[in-house]
């Protein structure tokens, strides 16, 4: 008890100085200078202190609020739109119109990794573009002084595919194995001594209409163009076929398209691997195509006497002229 009564009488002191400092910042003139405080300012004890927070118009608050949520949309849109046709063939549904991008020019050898969407397109000279299973969309002009290449399609059936089938692979001393199929089989394999293998085959084109080439944009472009793959033996695999590719603009300057399918590996005497089809090429324009130089045949063999045989099935090419351009469109 003796110990306690200073710390009670202590605290007590504390709060009767605390009360009258408080009553005195209240109070003007002699009252606060009897306290010790400076006349006509308020005390504000330390512990006390609190920011002063700068208070904005309304206006500005709500030009804030609305930059602020133009940012999350466009956080939430953008990346969205640029990975549609990331994926060759990819089959995820998709928007029936895109969005046009800015002017592009490709000054160096580039692979894309998405789809070009774009105003007017500029591929200069001696430049390499490859597509790799992707496409070209732009509103203005693609203007090719260069060298499109669509790259090789992946190792399977396109069912659904207007490219060249595979041909079929030869193997003396193992088992063959058939080309890989569009809308058309591919090549028959040989297993046996005097046989041949099949070469792939080319099927019917279809009608394009901008109904049809939005359907095909929304399920995935490439498994309606991509050439299939030649037939493997466990001594020698298939080439590959080639990626399709749609560019659509209001001018066209074509250039020079490569969408051929590939040789395959050889063992003289043994093994031939089948050959991969070439792919479709699709050019759709507005006013004006200045057409290119294209190259969508399979692949092939070539004899000691240069004669060409074990053929991929042969790509295509398609042009058609739309009143606007078709999948920036929507329509």
């Amino acid at each position: 008890m003796p110990g306690l009564i200073p710390v009670l009488l202590g605290a007590r002191f504390r709060d009767q100085v605390t009360a009258t400092a408080q009553r005195a910042a209240r109070a003007p003139g002699a009252a606060r200078a009897a306290a010790g405080l400076a006349p006509g300012r308020r005390h504000r004890p330390p512990w006390r202190w609190r920011p002063r927070l700068r208070r904005f118009p309304a206006p500005v608050i709500a030009a804030s609020a609305a930059a602020a949520v133009a940012v999350a949309l466009v956080a939430v849109i953008v990346p969205r739109a640029l990975h549609h046709g990331s994926a060759p063939g990819a089959t995820a549904p998709r928007p029936a119109g895109v969005a046009a991008g800015p002017p592009l020019v490709i000054a160096h050898d580039t692979t894309l990794r998405s789809d070009v969407h774009c105003s007017d397109l500029t591929i200069e000279p001696g430049v390499t573009l490859t597509t790799d299973g992707h496409d070209i969309y732009c509103t203005g002009t693609v203007d090719n002084e260069g060298t499109i290449v669509t790259g090789p399609s992946p190792s399977r059936d396109f069912p659904l595919s207007y490219g060249g089938s595979g041909g079929g692979s030869t193997d003396l001393a193992g088992p063959a194995a058939a080309g890989f199929s569009t809308r058309s089989s591919g090549g028959a394999p040989c297993g046996t001594s005097g046989c041949t293998a099949a070469d792939g085959a080319s099927p019917a084109l279809p009608g394009l209409n901008a109904a049809v080439i939005n359907a095909w944009y929304r399920t995935g472009m490439n498994q309606y163009l991509a050439g299939a793959g030649g037939g493997s033996s466990p001594a020698a695999s298939g080439g590959p076929g080639a990626n399709g590719l749609f560019i659509e603009a209001v001018r066209i300057v074509a250039g020079q398209i490569s969408a051929a399918g590939s040789d395959g590996q050889n063992q003289p005497g043994q093994s031939t691997a089948g050959r991969g089809g070439g792919a479709v090429i699709v050019l759709a324009y507005v006013t004006s195509l200045t057409p290119g130089s294209y190259e969508v045949s399979g692949g092939y063999t070539v004899t000691a006497d240069g004669t060409r045989h074990e053929f991929g099935g042969t790509g295509a090419v398609i042009a058609r002229q739309f009143r606007a351009v078709p999948v920036t469109n929507g329509r």
